[in-house]
């Protein structure tokens, strides 16, 4: 009994601290992060174009090069019993059997849009902005771009898609699919537009980050590809920004591949 009631004085004062301590949820943020405050030092301005890269990812080894590998049997996925069956996703890609509820079509549009998305929000911050910095052109070239290859990957495996260039489309009047030529020239504009501001070196501080050779080698695939999707040869506009990366003097071939 005794071992109780000491139980029971114990308990008493923590449940009435516990109520008195719940009553007040009100916060004093110490600081807060807006676009208006952030995006500012160098180091800042850097930041805020790394989720955009980060979307990359999804290509690297993601459901939209699965798309583009496996139905062209480049990359070959073996059943063995119920091992690697997934639904039979991957016999129907490699069937070219695509239908809406398979996982690598939905996914990779998930996936592309999601880059999408985080370049408008970055893209939208970085132009309200009120730092003098030489990056912000630089960044905002970066981020362009980007959005272009999302699309061109979307505009590739999907054709023509809804073009969403704000942070904050209207939930009650979704965009619409635009044509595949109207992405087309969106790609061209962008990247176009973009590269005067776009470091011309590479290595240092532009490691691992979009370049002048890298945005205009991605031009040239986009004209390369320009008769597939649109029906029109882009012929010498692609041997234009092949030169560009080539005279460059930046760029070397290897000399065994």
């Amino acid at each position: 009994m005794k071992n109780h009631r000491f139980l029971f004085l114990l308990a008493f004062p923590l449940i009435l601290m516990l109520f008195s301590t719940c009553t007040d949820l009100s916060e004093s943020p110490f600081s807060s992060v807006t676009p208006e405050n952030f995006y500012q030092t160098e180091k800042e301005l850097i930041s805020a174009v790394y989720p955009v890269y980060s979307s990359l990812l999804a290509y690297s080894w993601g459901e939209g090069i699965h798309m583009q590998e496996v139905s062209s049997d480049e990359i070959f996925v073996p059943t063995r019993g119920g091992d690697w069956d997934d639904g039979g996703k991957w016999r129907e890609l490699q069937e070219h059997n695509w239908t809406p509820t398979n996982a690598a079509v939905r996914d990779s549009w998930n996936d592309y849009y999601t880059g999408v998305a985080r370049a408008n929000a970055t893209l939208e911050n970085l132009r309200v902005s009120t730092s003098g910095s030489d990056l912000i052109p630089v960044a905002i070239a970066e981020v362009r771009v980007l959005r272009a290859y999302f699309y061109w990957l979307l505009m590739d495996l999907y054709g023509g898609v809804p073009l969403v260039t704000t942070a904050s489309p209207d939930p009650d009047n979704p965009p619409a699919p635009n044509t595949r030529q109207q992405v087309f020239d969106f790609i061209i504009t962008e990247v176009t537009e973009s590269l005067p501001d776009l470091a011309s070196t590479f290595g240092g501080e532009s490691y691992g980050r979009l370049t002048l050779g890298a945005a205009n080698t991605f031009l040239a695939t986009v004209y390369l590809n320009a008769e597939a999707h649109t029906g029109t040869q882009r012929w010498s506009e692609c041997v234009t920004a092949c030169d560009a990366v080539i005279n460059s003097g930046l760029y070397d071939l290897f000399p065994k591949y």
